[in-house]
């Protein structure tokens, strides 16, 4: 493994565009290490926008930072390993960093805390963190080091089984956007002090859900991966959202093994057919539905491989509907 090597190539001294296509034939690393050298140099790596598909930072016996590029490059930072049984690690300045591009590892003699490495990768790169993901073993880090190092964070994602430490991260983040997944849920279930939350967006994959479940979320747009859901709890759930139930919601996507009784859905229920097209969130058909305050939804449903997709569109004042 190498130390990061600085070119005396004279780069400052060309004209811009031959500094822009000196650029692209850069890897993440080489571009990384311009951008370290100087303000100057900050600055320049920063005008020329280069930007990845996704910044992440994982957290488990590691913590990582993690870029997802448009090409197929492996491009991270790892900065921490604890093995087991070791006291719990405060963020702080790390002495050493191992940057990882491809097949190839290099070691960074490192003078920055994680705080200033990860705004120093967000400047440069132009994103946000959009996910924060903890996972197995991540509570051998200090969750309030995490907060105070890692700030402005899109989306979390918890993999973790603690659900003590899973209430702490929620109450210390509070993020807009959570997904749960595998040990996060308590026999599948999620814990309903999660789901009263108010999140923009709550995800979670391969969940046991039931009728007070869903009248218990919060969240604005909602995605579950069901295990089992039947169409008669749906209606019932729609019958109590026309009565003015999860008021918030905007969207509302479920995805669970085919059953019979799609009759069911409106049973009850006054609708009519939805224009064949809604550009806004690509509604496609369905049948609309009215909410006792006039509030107009779009139901539609798409059974593919015996798995049903539902979608509820919710057409608020403040959306724009062709």
């Amino acid at each position: 493994m190498d130390d990061i090597v600085v070119s005396t190539f004279p780069l400052l001294n060309l004209p811009i565009n031959a500094i822009l296509n000196t650029f692209r034939t850069m890897d993440p690393v080489q571009v990384f290490g311009v951008s370290i050298l100087s303000k100057k140099t900050k600055n320049l790596v920063e005008s020329f926008k280069i930007t990845p598909e996704m910044l992440q930072v994982e957290v488990a016996e590691m913590f990582v930072i993690n870029f997802i590029l448009p090409s197929d490059t492996t491009f991270y930072f790892e900065l921490y390993q604890v093995p087991e049984n070791q006291p719990l690690l405060e963020l702080g300045t790390p002495e050493t960093i191992h940057i990882h591009c491809n097949s190839q590892v290099m070691v960074w003699t490192n003078s920055m805390n994680v705080k200033q490495l990860l705004d120093h990768l967000r400047i440069i790169f132009h994103r946000p963190i959009d996910k924060l993901f903890f996972e197995e073993n991540c509570e051998r880090f200090s969750l309030e080091s995490i907060h105070k190092n890692v700030t402005d964070v899109v989306m979390i994602n918890i993999f973790s089984g603690n659900h003590e430490h899973n209430r702490r991260i929620l109450s210390l983040f509070q993020p807009a956007a959570l997904c749960l997944v595998e040990h996060a849920l308590v026999d599948q279930c999620v814990p309903r002090d999660i789901l009263m939350q108010n999140f923009d967006l709550f995800h979670v994959p391969d969940v046991q859900i039931i009728l007070d479940d869903l009248l218990m979320t919060n969240s604005r747009f909602i995605l579950l991966f069901c295990l089992r859901l039947s169409w008669k709890t749906l209606n019932q759930f729609l019958k109590l959202w026309v009565k003015g139930s999860n008021l918030r919601l905007e969207y509302l996507f479920l995805r669970f093994p085919d059953n019979l009784g799609l009759d069911e859905l409106f049973n009850g229920l006054k609708y009519q057919d939805a224009p064949p097209k809604r550009e806004l969130l690509k509604a496609y058909g369905g049948r609309d539905i009215w909410r006792f305050d006039g509030t107009q939804a779009t139901i539609s449903t798409d059974i593919r491989d015996d798995l049903v997709s539902f979608r509820m569109f919710v057409w608020h004042d403040h959306r724009v509907v062709n």
